[in-house]
């Protein structure tokens, strides 16, 4: 009788042993706190690398923009060997919304124009804005000597960072004066965070 009794004391002492060993299996405050540092760190170093992936696409998007309105533009100037008539309209294209000088650009995909004041027109600087917050310029002249603009002939593209977001204005005859000054290929262009 007494090794019944012990025996249940025994298997009742186990019952309670493994309901314990249940009931403490759950995790710490300081083993959450633990998984949420972690995960902070993480999304510390996480974070940043997404904003710039973001920063670089938007930048890239706008350049590529202006490339494909810099092809325009110059494919216009090959009939008449001037920019003087050229518009929205006449550049040809529906894959580039061109709008003239002077508003800002409304959206990311815009492209805005101005002439440079020569006679006859040699000279055009284009502008597309970035959803990064920067303004990309290019500039081609065509001309034999320095255009309304102050570039010698060639193509050159520029930025600066705006201070009102989705805004670059081109005035005619104006050097936009892209804070980065005047580089022959995007890759020069510097100084825009």
């Amino acid at each position: 009788m007494i090794g019944k009794l012990l025996d249940r004391h025994r298997r009742m002492l186990a019952v309670e042993a493994s309901a314990e060993e249940v009931a403490e299996g759950g995790f710490t405050l300081i083993e959450l706190m633990v998984v949420l540092l972690i995960m902070g760190i993480l999304l510390a170093i996480a974070i940043p690398t997404f904003l710039s992936v973001t920063k670089n696409a938007n930048d890239k998007g706008a350049q590529s923009n202006l490339n494909a309105a810099v092809t325009a533009a110059t494919a216009y100037y090959i009939n008449p060997q001037n920019f003087s008539g050229f518009t929205a309209t006449s550049a040809g294209t529906n894959a580039i919304k061109f709008i003239a000088g002077g508003p800002a650009l409304a959206t990311k995909d815009q492209v805005a124009y101005a002439l440079g004041t020569n006679t006859p027109t040699q000279s055009i600087v284009l502008a597309t804005w970035s959803a990064s917050g920067v303004c990309w310029y290019a500039l081609v002249n065509k001309g034999s000597a320095n255009d309304s603009f102050g570039q010698p002939p060639g193509t050159y593209y520029g930025a600066t960072t705006m201070a009102v977001s989705s805004n670059c204005t081109v005035v005619a005859g104006t050097n936009p004066a892209p804070g980065s000054g005047w580089h022959t290929n995007f890759s020069g262009v510097t100084g825009v965070p």
